[in-house]
């Protein structure tokens, strides 16, 4: 009988050793968020209310991860180095992006991904309603730039890719929580928001990376719901997705990088893909030519558009994700952001709604620079939370 109380005394201790450690975790979570979002919107800023943000999360979600959660000696080792290395390169880069990243992968551990997905969806989708009516209204200022003859409409964003990217990553997380209840309905309204953003926006990347979902998803529900596609047919998608779909992170990597660095100025060829891509590919190779490639990284100035209509003379920005971590946030904490994804995604191998995500972030993300901004790309934070499949 003893034995019984004690294990109920030590049963209910850990319920709310967990309740406990998730509030810390929302909390945290919440704040990271909504800052994260409000920087990229047209709202007034306050620096120092932003600097605070970060350690006042810092200290809820690391109560989480010292008192609430257990690791074992070789866990405790790994996430050490981790964080380490994380340091480094955030002291070295002068940036924050990756502590906040790391943190909240960290402190996401046995919260369940799906709520995370709908916080997100709260958070991010709230904020971005109220920034558009806000610049519909004259509240805040709707900037527009011309490009190729075309208004593209920034709409309370700082910037008209930002608006289209945060329409994309919330199209990711909707059709991922509603996976085995789409339906045509929920396929044609995201093709025509990908045409709305490409006809106010003008924005060809983050249309098409929606129309990719579209595409992956409609597969994925034909291969899975559809009894008239054949069984060896079945066994090769699943196939491509378990050998293909887990390593599709570092090789949208390794072709961006290699791209990137073998790019010529005077071959005719890559002068027509640069040209093509916005002259990404110089951009980033100027950039490798100016600073070179560190351990764990180092301070560049990235000069960009956003948050105003003002002509900029000395624009050096590099878009593409991969290139961007391997120049600021140096090697090291680029192969671990790397080795995290392909862990994630090996561990998840058997959920290809999740795969589709993934493939479509990660080539999103060669050309656009958001994967280390939890405002935008929430889907590292899955790596250490619960799982789901298919039955969902």
């Amino acid at each position: 009988r003893r034995v019984a109380v004690l294990s109920e005394k030590v049963e209910r201790f850990r319920n709310f050793d967990r309740s406990q450690g998730e509030l810390f975790f929302w909390i945290g979570f919440i704040i990271l968020l909504f800052r994260g979002m409000w920087l990229s919107t047209m709202f007034p800023q306050n620096r120092l209310l932003s600097t605070l943000c970060i350690p006042i999360a810092a200290l809820f979600i690391g109560l989480k991860i010292l008192i609430c959660d257990h690791y074992s000696a070789k866990q405790m080792v790994l996430a050490a180095v981790v964080v380490i290395c994380t340091m480094l390169s955030c002291y070295y880069s002068r940036t924050v992006n990756a502590f906040i990243l790391i943190l909240l992968v960290f402190g996401s551990r046995d919260i369940e991904f799906e709520k995370i997905l709908k916080m997100y969806l709260v958070v991010v989708g709230t904020l971005m309603v109220l920034a558009f009516v806000a610049s519909q209204i004259g509240i805040i200022e709707n900037l527009q730039y011309v490009q190729r003859g075309r208004i593209r409409n920034s709409f309370g964003i700082i910037y008209p890719t930002d608006f289209a990217s945060h329409v994309f990553y919330c199209m990711t997380a909707i059709f991922y929580l509603m996976r085995n209840k789409l339906k045509i309905i929920y396929y044609v309204i995201a093709i025509g928001v990908a045409g709305l953003l490409y006809y106010f926006c003008d924005t060809r990347l983050d249309s098409l990376s929606i129309l990719l979902v579209v595409f992956l998803f409609c597969m994925e529900n034909v291969m899975e719901h559809t009894s008239w596609i054949k069984e060896g047919t079945v066994r090769i998608w699943r196939a491509f997705w378990q050998k293909i779909g887990v390593y599709s992170m570092p090789l949208a990597a390794m072709v961006s990088i290699g791209v990137t660095l073998l790019y010529r100025g005077d071959d005719s060829r890559w002068v027509y893909i640069n040209d093509f891509l916005s002259h990404r590919l110089e951009l980033g190779k100027n950039m490798y030519d100016a600073y070179g490639i560190r351990l764990f990284g180092q301070d560049i100035e990235m000069v960009g558009f956003g948050g105003s209509v003002t002509d900029v003379q000395d624009y050096n920005f590099v878009d593409c994700s991969y290139v961007y971590v391997l120049m600021v946030n140096g090697i090291l904490f680029l192969v671990i952001l790397i080795a995290l994804y392909v862990l994630n995604c090996k561990s998840r191998e058997q959920d290809e709604y999740f795969l589709c995500c993934i493939v479509a972030m990660s080539l999103n993300c060669m050309i656009a620079h958001h994967i280390l901004q939890v405002e935008y790309n929430i889907w590292l934070l899955s790596v250490m939370t619960t799982k789901r499949y298919r039955n969902g």
